[in-house]
């Protein structure tokens, strides 16, 4: 499973580039963009295509998108140090 995770220091952003192409593609980049910051959805076809099409053009000045595998069926979470994501396997916690 491919999902996108930004890998530096700044957090989650999509270009003007970015968000031109995936309206082309008939979709809403303002309400989507609210989710992928929330860091959900990040596995969306849609948003790995753009990724993988706009290479370096898909990046804000915080952001370096880039395109990661995990294994099918993961429950995963994506998880940040000031900005700068990771993907993580979920499992229980208490409390939370």
């Amino acid at each position: 499973m491919k999902v996108v995770i930004s890998e530096c220091h700044g957090g989650f952003g999509l270009s003007e580039a970015a968000q031109m192409w995936i309206a082309e593609k008939g979709l809403n980049p303002d309400a989507l963009l609210a989710q992928w910051t929330a860091g959900e959805l990040r596995g969306l076809q849609v948003l790995v295509d753009c990724v993988e099409a706009l290479g370096e053009r898909v990046n804000t000045s915080f952001s370096k998108l880039s395109v990661i595998e995990i294994p099918e069926g993961v429950d995963f979470e994506i998880l940040d140090y000031d900005g700068w994501e990771w993907v993580a396997e979920r499992h229980r916690r208490w409390p939370g």
